[in-house]
């Protein structure tokens, strides 16, 4: 393993207060319409939802009510564009101080203003005015970028002069690829895929086991790394996590093809090397064999948040080859059955009209989630992926590969809606 280090003191870029509930909803109400999407209008910036300007959960206006009628009666409201928070992305990927595009990005909120971002792949500048950037430059495993204040800062691991990724072994072929985590008691545990790539490629070929990775908050210095008792070749764990009650959930999906299924398993209080239980479909289990399926079309990474009693599944669904669409499933538990409550369109930049915008074959979209603990009560932060199908060219515009920010309204269904 090797220690990470800072590739920068800082980037500035514009202020942007993630934390504050008040600068959220200001944007929310700012923000490009995607009109196309949804025809609500916008909600007013009084908190009259009564959510948490710091929590993934909120109250509507049907509390009280059953979870049945609230799973029927609750959907996506309103979309847009989080302008800012991208435009904030840009200005970093483009200052050459340090990350410069990535993917599967999970937000952290650690008090104080201050919030992580993890990433699986990233590519660390510089990068040429058009976003180029030579092909022989490395693809960096598992980064974090610390945002405080309007300042971002990148962490890998290596030395300065020369950087890795921030989990790495004597193997060059090894790759660990960061997915959901969890922040708690001063920590966070972050679990991690074990891959092993091709000699002529960066890209992952075969998964070979789970790991966990716990790093010491607000320092994110690497205490230990951990195989998990959970690991399973044919399930990517880590798909998703979730806080509901006295328990932690951890989601898995199918290692491969394209459609997807999604499994559960749960550990108590919010330690993940404790004891897992494994959903069998009636009832949890200490034997992983025994697991059964709860939803399935859904990505390598999705997002369950807990809302108004509910559990919202965010994924971007694999039922169709490179769907630009997100799904939004709701459910009474944390195990399902989850059932969609409202489609939306992650980007047009897809496809001809992504060669047209960024000068390289087709891009597409993937792995859409709720990053719940950045949310506003009932609005919430949905990010979403961007790759190319020809990996090779990316190289010549990196910035195909920054994640996108939604603002996504959730509340009681229109009277109208279907």
């Amino acid at each position: 393993m090797s220690r990470r280090i800072d590739t920068t003191s800082s980037g500035s870029v514009p202020e942007r207060r993630s934390d504050a509930w008040w600068h959220r909803c200001q944007r929310y109400a700012s923000a490009l319409v995607v009109t196309s999407l949804l025809g609500a209008g916008l909600a007013s910036c009084s908190n009259s939802t009564g959510g948490s300007p710091t929590g993934a959960s909120g109250s509507s206006t049907l509390a009280g009510a059953s979870c049945r009628r609230r799973v029927a009666d609750t959907t996506v409201t309103h979309v847009t564009k989080d302008t800012a928070l991208d435009n904030a992305w840009t200005a970093y990927g483009d200052s050459n101080q340090g990350w410069a595009a990535g993917d599967s990005v999970h937000g952290y909120r650690l008090g104080s203003g201050t919030t992580l971002w993890t990433f699986a792949d990233t590519f660390l500048g510089p990068i040429g005015p058009n976003g180029s950037q030579s092909p022989s430059k490395p693809l960096y495993h598992s980064t974090f970028v610390i945002e405080h204040d309007g300042q971002f800062r990148t962490i890998v691991g290596g030395t300065k002069a020369h950087p890795a990724s921030l989990i790495t072994t004597a193997n060059p072929y090894d790759i660990y690829l960061g997915l959901a985590g969890l922040v708690a008691d001063h920590q966070l545990q972050e679990i991690f895929l074990n891959d092993v790539a091709g000699p002529h490629t960066t890209l992952y070929q075969k998964p070979t086991g789970t790991l966990l990775g716990v790093f010491s908050v607000p320092s994110m210095h690497l205490e230990r790394v951990v195989h998990l008792p959970a690991a399973n070749r044919s399930i990517q764990w880590g798909a998703a996590i979730t806080r509901s009650g006295a328990y932690t959930y951890v989601y898995g999906a199918t290692s491969g093809g394209g459609d997807k299924k999604l499994y559960v398993a749960r550990v108590l209080g919010t330690d993940l090397l404790g004891s897992w239980r494994f959903w069998t479909g009636s009832r949890w289990s200490v034997h992983q064999a025994h697991l059964a399926p709860i939803a399935s079309g859904v990505s390598d990474e999705v997002s369950v948040t807990e809302y108004d009693g509910m559990s919202v599944l965010v994924t971007t669904p694999t039922t169709v080859a490179y769907s630009a669409a997100i799904d939004f499933e709701l459910a009474c538990s944390p195990t399902g059955p989850f059932h969609v409550s409202k489609t939306i369109l992650a980007s047009y930049y897809t496809g001809a009209i992504g060669e047209a915008k960024y000068g390289i074959r087709d891009v597409y979209v993937y792995d859409a989630m709720d990053q719940a603990s950045l949310n506003a009560g009932s609005t919430w932060l949905v990010s979403f992926d961007r790759n190319d199908l020809l990996y090779g060219l990316l190289a010549r515009n990196v910035t195909v590969y920054r994640p996108s920010y939604l603002l996504v309204k959730i509340g009681p269904r229109p009277p109208s809606s279907s």
